[in-house]
């Protein structure tokens, strides 16, 4: 959807579609930046969510919810 919609975005925001309070809360301060949010899962972050950060277009990503919702495997999985 990000692509399709020409969303493309410096900034990021990470969140699971479990912990919808963080994705919820976390909403408000994407549209401020103009970024969008992707979902992930806790303990894993899909191949389409990395491949997008990859692509070199985002330079920062936030993780809402911190290592509570999304685990620091998922996450340093993001920096390889």
């Amino acid at each position: 959807v990000v692509k399709q919609l020409d969303l493309g975005a410096p900034k990021v925001f990470l969140a699971t579609g479990t912990q919808f309070a963080d994705a919820l809360t976390g909403s408000v301060l994407a549209a401020k930046n103009g970024g969008p949010i992707l979902l992930v899962q806790r303990y894993k972050v899909p191949n389409e969510v990395k491949e997008l950060l990859a692509e070199g277009s985002i330079n920062e990503y936030y993780i809402l919810g911190g290592t509570g919702a999304i685990d620091d495997t998922a996450a340093n999985s993001l920096l390889n």
